[in-house]
Formats: structure tokens, C-alpha cells, sequence
């Protein structure tokens, strides 16, 4: 979560600065939201290769893990059995594909992009200005 909010203000101050200093102090909402997208898209980029980079090195055992406490939870709320080994079965086929590096890529890029894509988007609509 603290990635995404700091990704929230490197959109937000980006597409201020950039309106400041770079275009004078006019924006329209078009290049406003252009320039959040790409700042968006920069910081999705740099989480995605951290978490590449992470996964691989220091959490191998990632998906394990993370299996084992799904299934915990759902024991422990009281599931029934034939609903769990349903979940195994899948998240062991997610398992499996997360194994893509290019799979593993996109997913991990689709977690913070929406968000990045939405404070683009209010960014340009915040800090739009046409000339006086």
C-alpha cells in the first residue's frame, strides 16, 4: 500500500512541476494526463522489476507461502473441505503460471497501474490551466 501512495504523489508533483516549470504554467488536461501516464508507467515499471527482482532472490518460496496461508485462513473460518481443495487445485494452477516470468511481469504490473492510471487522470483534471 505505501508503494501506491507514494506513487499517488510522484504523479500528483510530477504533473504540477511539470506544468510549472516545463510547459509555464499552462496545461491542458491531454498532456497533463499524458505526462501522469508516463509517470504512472515509470513507477509501475521500477515496482514490477523490485518485485522481480525480490521474488527471485529473497522470497523463492513466495507462492507456497502464500498458498498455505490462504488455505490456513480458510480453515479457519470454517469452510467446508470440498470448497478448499477446490481452492488448492486452483491456486496450484496459478502456482504453475506465475512460474512465466512474462505472466509474473503482467500481473505484477496490473496491481499498481490502476491506481497510477486513476491519480493520471485526476492529476490532469486538478492541475489543468490554459493560458490568461
Amino acid at each position: 500500500m505505501r508503494a501506491f501512495c507514494s506513487a499517488c504523489f510522484f504523479v500528483y508533483f510530477g504533473v504540477r512541476s511539470y506544468r510549472e516549470q516545463v510547459n509555464g504554467g499552462v496545461l491542458s488536461f491531454g498532456k497533463g494526463f499524458q505526462v501522469g501516464l508516463l509517470i504512472a508507467i515509470v513507477s509501475c515499471l521500477c515496482y514490477v522489476l523490485a518485485w522481480m527482482l525480490v521474488s527471485e532472490t529473497l522470497m523463492p518460496d513466495f507462492m507456497d507461502k502464500y498458498i498455505a496461508h490462504s488455505l490456513a485462513q480458510m480453515q479457519q473460518s470454517g469452510v467446508a473441505q470440498a470448497e478448499i481443495e477446490r481452492h488448492t487445485t486452483e491456486m496450484e494452477q496459478f502456482k504453475e503460471m506465475y512460474k512465466n516470468p512474462f505472466i509474473k511481469f503482467g500481473l505484477t504490473f496490473l496491481e499498481p497501474f490502476p491506481v497510477g492510471f486513476l491519480v493520471a487522470l485526476i492529476s490532469a483534471l486538478a492541475l489543468r490551466k490554459s493560458a490568461v
